[in-house]
């Protein structure tokens, strides 16, 4: 569904249909052969300019905030049950958008 580097290049994650995250080696692409299981199936992801943080979008609206490298959930918002359908952090990583397939935008400070 979603494929994304970090900023820094340290990392690149992908986030599928069988509602798990997966992460793999930028230089060579290999994948990790652990899989984290998500909690619902995920529309996108976007990890945050400081590389700090993964949000992760899923079609029932919930909005999980992991913490790279631990991948543990460190928050979670869910604005509306509709699929969120769009993520933008802002530049300096301490705010989180999501838009909706309604067109609704919810923010959060994120730090």
């Amino acid at each position: 569904v979603d494929v994304r580097f970090s900023q820094d290049g340290k990392w690149l994650a992908s986030v599928s249909l069988d509602q798990t995250l997966r992460l793999w080696d930028p230089q060579t692409g290999a994948a990790n052969p652990q899989a984290t299981q998500l909690p619902s199936t995920p529309t996108q992801m976007r990890f945050s300019p400081n590389s700090l943080w993964l949000a992760i979008a899923y079609q029932n609206g919930l909005i999980e905030l992991r913490e790279v490298g631990s991948w543990r959930v460190v928050r979670a918002f869910q604005p509306t049950p509709m699929p969120t359908t769009s993520l933008a952090w802002t530049g300096d990583s301490r705010g989180l958008t999501a838009g909706n397939v309604h067109g609704d935008v919810s923010y959060w400070q994120c730090q």
